[in-house]
């Protein structure tokens, strides 16, 4: 092996470490190379002489200030505001669990798999993979920013959970029930809204006057001051069904929200919680595992089952055809369609 591949390069402890040259008359401080194993080292430390200086950084609480604020850019918007209000939680509770010294360019693997390995003694194996993408998410944006010298989520021991298709969702009688039998205006509207448009609860939550036609029967869901679309969550336009255009009639287009326009945004991710009203109510009617979102599955599973095309359903939910097709495309009916139907001539 090359003297110049392992110089600078030394075992402390289990680990090795990296100590850069001199420079100006000054020795840099040593940077663990978090491995035991040598070829690896020796790859990390090629990587760092490569990179060279670091760019300076806040504190790590900082830095992920920094990286919502760069998520939510108005020019950019990957993450919504729930998905920032979330990815900010995560990056808490992850900073919360690191030792009060450790800087962001010394957070290690093993910081992460301990993060992970925490998760998943009290949520469910989806839920600590999901965590784990916050984190992911943060480090590859500090990496690219060169903020660290590696992504350290990279080796993380995670095994990613299988996502069962979208089954659960509720026949067209219970859906109907569900709607007929509600003597809540608000919960009926928000039945309706998560039903015929397969809106997400945050939408349900944020939905304005303006973005219901009722000339038109249309349901245009648009960038609001409080809600921002993105490509993950798109905006889109639904036709609008006889039944919801008759019941917003009598209803009426509220302002500034269709839904408790009395309830202002606070410190919570939704602006008004409906989820416990909710929850009682679909339980009085024996469907107590129905939930806002299975609503959304409803509305997808339905269209699909009907033989709407995958394309068309994925326009209404403001999600990609393949998103679509992946959890829901086994509710897709046969299309015999391709079959020949010229008719046989008798005699």
């Amino acid at each position: 092996m090359k003297h110049a591949e392992t110089k600078g390069i030394y075992l402390r402890g289990s680990t090795y470490w990296l100590q850069p040259p001199m420079q100006h008359g000054v020795r840099p401080k040593p940077v663990t190379l978090q491995t035991p194993d040598l070829a690896k080292a020796i790859a990390r430390a090629k990587e760092i002489r490569e990179i060279g200086e670091l760019s300076a950084s806040d504190t790590v609480m900082s830095e992920v200030k920094h990286f919502i604020a760069y998520q939510t850019a108005p020019q950019r918007r990957i993450y919504s505001r729930n998905s920032a209000a979330a990815s900010f939680s995560t990056l808490r509770v992850f900073h919360r669990g690191l030792p009060k010294t450790r800087k962001l360019s010394t957070i290690t693997t093993a910081d992460v798999q301990r993060f992970y390995d925490e998760q998943l003694k009290t949520v469910s194996h989806s839920s600590a993979w999901r965590y784990l993408g916050w984190v992911k998410a943060f480090f590859k944006w500090a990496e690219t920013n060169k903020l660290v010298r590696r992504d350290v989520t990279a080796e993380v021991d995670a095994a990613k959970p299988k996502f069962a298709t979208r089954l659960l969702y509720c026949t067209r009688d219970q859906r109907d029930m569900l709607i007929r039998e509600c003597q809540c205006p608000t919960m009926k509207m928000i039945l309706m809204l998560g039903f015929f448009c397969g809106m997400r609860k945050n939408e349900i939550c944020e939905a304005v006057p303006e973005w219901f036609n009722l000339d038109l029967k249309l349901v245009d869901m648009r960038d609001t001051p409080t809600l921002i679309f993105n490509e993950f969550k798109r905006a889109r336009t639904v036709p609008m069904r006889e039944e919801l255009r008759d019941y917003l009639r009598e209803y009426g287009l509220r302002s500034p929200y269709l839904i408790r326009p009395d309830v202002k945004h606070g410190k919570g991710i939704y602006r008004y919680g409906f989820h416990y009203p909710f929850e009682l109510y679909v339980a009085s009617k024996g469907l107590a595992w129905c939930t806002p979102h299975v609503m959304r599955h409803t509305f997808a599973s339905l269209l699909l089952i009907d033989g709407r095309s995958l394309f068309k359903v994925a326009k209404w939910m403001g999600d990609s055809t393949e998103v679509v097709e992946k959890h829901y495309g086994h509710l897709c009916p046969m299309d015999d369609e391709i079959e020949d139907r010229i008719p046989v001539k008798e005699g």
